[in-house]
């Protein structure tokens, strides 16, 4: 069972900027009225502090979106595993944006945007943004290029974020990926990173993934204090509001339903057709090598105009070398 502490709030000051906010969709938790999968996004906190902080600026945004949100308040915590479990299990009756905590490695597959390379996460989750500089040569020894994507990656073609994050169930944003003239942050020694504008583009995408369970504004209370305090909130609760956007847009769909277009293409490298599926919904793409039962892949449609015209992507690279 998910144990919650209700945390007091400045609602007078709240409402008198509530008008077209957040604010006006609010609910906050009560577990005598509501019920949790009766809402599509929850917002919960892990510190007093940082989620008070994070509220003050989070629920004062616009609200574009006449969707009711509810404020989960405090989870009860004593350890990390106790965290992971809670969370894993709260994530199955509502889409979550969790505020600050340690990382959640909930055992499904994460995409965690950071500055930082970490070898031992890179095995079993998708990095995004890392600064090759900032990383060992040792660390890339047993890197799938394929599933991680370096600031320099991102950045020549963010469209290609998409598909890496679109089977990713959790995500972790930590505010240290923000180059530090956008974050402002003192504690931040981040010459380079993703601009603002680029770390909200790839929260929305995983928002948009039809698979996902919770964003993490990873380690929130340890930015969100002193001078930074102003800072860390605003750049926190615009990431949130683009996650938000993306959730609320989001399309459930599968590379098998029969809705989709099928594209056969023939390559002299390979033995069966490479196939590729486009939705009809969304215009999302697949590509699927080997017989009916081979597992598609995400991929883009820069991808298939490649394929057709007789190269070999480096997704299709991707998944002969799996």
């Amino acid at each position: 069972m998910i144990f919650f502490d209700s945390v007091l709030y400045n609602e007078k000051e709240f409402t008198n900027s509530s008008k077209g906010s957040l604010f006006s969709a609010l609910h906050f938790y009560q577990q005598e009225i509501h019920r949790i999968n009766d809402f599509e996004v929850g917002v919960v906190g892990l510190e007093e502090n940082s989620l008070n902080i994070f509220r003050e600026n989070f629920y004062k945004l616009g609200d574009h979106f006449q969707y009711p949100i509810l404020d989960l308040g405090l989870l009860q915590w004593s350890n990390e595993q106790e965290l992971n479990h809670k969370i894993k299990i709260l994530s199955k009756d509502i889409t979550l944006i969790v505020v600050g905590g340690p990382m959640l490695d909930c055992g499904i597959k994460q995409a965690i945007v950071t500055n930082e390379f970490n070898n031992e996460l890179s095995n079993k989750h998708n990095i995004i943004g890392y600064q090759r500089h900032r990383t060992a040569v040792t660390d890339f020894i047993n890197m799938s290029e394929y599933d991680h994507l370096s600031l320099g990656e991102v950045r020549r073609n963010m469209l290609g974020v998409e598909p890496i994050l679109r089977d990713c169930n959790g995500s972790n944003i930590d505010l240290a990926v923000i180059k530090k003239s956008d974050s402002n942050l003192d504690l931040v020694n981040n010459t380079c990173g993703l601009t603002l504008e680029e770390t909200c583009q790839i929260s929305r995408y995983l928002g948009i993934s039809s698979g996902m369970n919770f964003l993490q504004l990873h380690n929130f209370e340890h930015y969100a204090k002193g001078e930074n305090i102003n800072s860390a909130a605003e750049c926190a609760s615009i990431i949130s509001w683009y996650f938000l956007e993306g959730v609320l847009n989001k399309i459930y769909e599968s590379p098998d339903k029969s809705n989709n277009i099928t594209y056969l293409i023939n390559n002299e490298l390979f033995e069966d057709p490479i196939t590729f599926i486009k939705s009809n919904i969304s215009g999302r793409w697949w590509i699927k090598v080997g017989d009916e039962n081979a597992e598609a892949q995400p991929c883009l449609f820069e991808d298939y105009i490649s394929c057709r015209s007789g190269n070999v992507p480096d997704r299709l690279l991707s998944l002969i070398n799996q």
